[in-house]
């Protein structure tokens, strides 16, 4: 736990910041079928929005029509951005464990697996931290889930999920069961 308390009296610059830092989880993972293991954990709101931007900037020049988030392209460059930043070396975790370009070679499954590992990590850490979701969200999740593109709508997470349940349940017209 974070002793705010002792952060707020005057000190070293910087010293809120590492005792933030160095309070992050950090959890083993290996990487499917190999025996390469790092540790990982979840990205600042910064690493965040850079990954975001950095993914939108790569499928720029796809020539996409409408937002982006709607196609596959989308969860998968999230996906290997988002592993690519979280997991770090075991020797020292303020090191990645592999360049962007190293992960961009492991396939689908390998990515897949530690991606959903990574969103289980953040419901871990923060399970009631789901924003709200944008309109656009829920019109692909809606979409995703008339088509029964269940690997579309598990990219969501399942937090983001249970935000989709719950909003959909609650448009649903309240009539009585028929007898």
């Amino acid at each position: 736990m974070i002793n705010l308390r002792a952060s707020a009296e005057p000190g070293p610059a910087g010293s809120l910041v590492e005792q933030v830092t160095g309070a992050r989880i950090h959890v083993d993972v290996t990487v499917p079928r190999t025996a390469v293991v790092g540790k990982m954990r979840v990205l600042t709101r910064r690493e965040t929005a850079i990954v975001r931007a950095e993914c939108r900037a790569s499928l720029a020049a796809l020539n996409l029509t409408g937002p982006v988030e709607q196609y596959r392209e989308w969860h998968e460059e999230l996906a290997t951005r988002t592993v690519a930043v979280a997991v770090r070396s075991p020797r020292d975790v303020s090191q990645s464990l592999a360049s962007l370009e190293a992960w961009e070679q492991c396939d689908e499954g390998q990515i897949g697996d530690i991606w959903q590992r990574y969103k289980d990590l953040c419901n871990e850490v923060d399970p009631i931290g789901v924003e709200a979701l944008t309109p656009d969200e829920l019109t692909l999740m809606e979409a995703a889930a008339k088509k029964g593109e269940a690997s579309l709508l598990l990219s969501f997470g399942s937090c983001r999920l249970a935000a989709y349940v719950i909003t959909t349940a609650s448009q649903q017209p309240t009539s009585p069961t028929p007898t």
